[in-house]
Formats: C-alpha cells, structure tokens, sequence
C-alpha cells in the first residue's frame, strides 16, 4: 500500500509538473503577445501620425491647386467678358451699318423712276 501511495504521489507530482510546464508556457506566450501587441500598436500610432501628416500635406498642395486653378478660370472669364463685350459693339455697329444701308436702299426705292 506505502509503495502504491508513493507511485502515486509520484504521478501526480510528474502530472502537477507537466501541467506547471503548460502554465509557463502558456504565461510565456501571453508576455509574448502582449508585448508584440504593444510594439505593433506603437508602429501603427507613428504610421497613422505619418499618415495624417501626408495627408495634411496633400491637403494643402490639393487647396493651393485649386486656387491656382480658380484664379486661372476667372482670369479665362475675365476675358471671355471682354471679347463678348467686344463683340456685342461689332454687331450694334455692324446693326447701325445694315439699318443706314436699308434707309439709303428704302429712299432710293421711294424715288420716282426717271424712266
């Protein structure tokens, strides 16, 4: 009975070590983790800082654009009003013209043939 007791308690020693073994892996393991977690959630604090950096950046080389641009089209505008404008006194003239042309050809239409 003293030698099964004592295989016994031997086992359980053995089994209570194996499964001390697994605690300390598991353990292990999850230092690990929690350690590659941190290091990687710092990389991606600096990635998403570098990120919002560019994206500032881009930002304001997207709102200097645009106002180049804007300048640009109303400078275009600015002269597309004048060559209207332009063109509106050559149609009133050219308005005038046809109007004296038509008087001067109704006056000679209204003058007695001398036939």
């Amino acid at each position: 009975m003293e030698a099964l007791s004592t295989s016994m308690n031997r086992r359980f020693d053995a089994v209570d070590a194996a499964f001390d073994a697994v605690d300390a892996t598991f353990l292990e393991q999850r230092q690990y983790t929690e350690f590659a977690f941190q290091r990687l959630d710092a990389k991606m604090d600096a990635g998403f800082g570098r990120l919002d950096e560019k994206i500032g950046s881009l930002d304001e080389k997207v709102d200097a654009g645009l106002a180049r641009l804007d300048g640009k089209i109303d400078g275009g505008l600015d002269r597309l009003d004048r060559k209207i404008e332009r063109l509106d006194r050559k149609i009133e003239r050219l308005d005038r013209k046809m109007e004296a042309g038509f008087t001067r050809l109704e006056r000679k239409l209204d003058q007695p043939s001398t036939e």
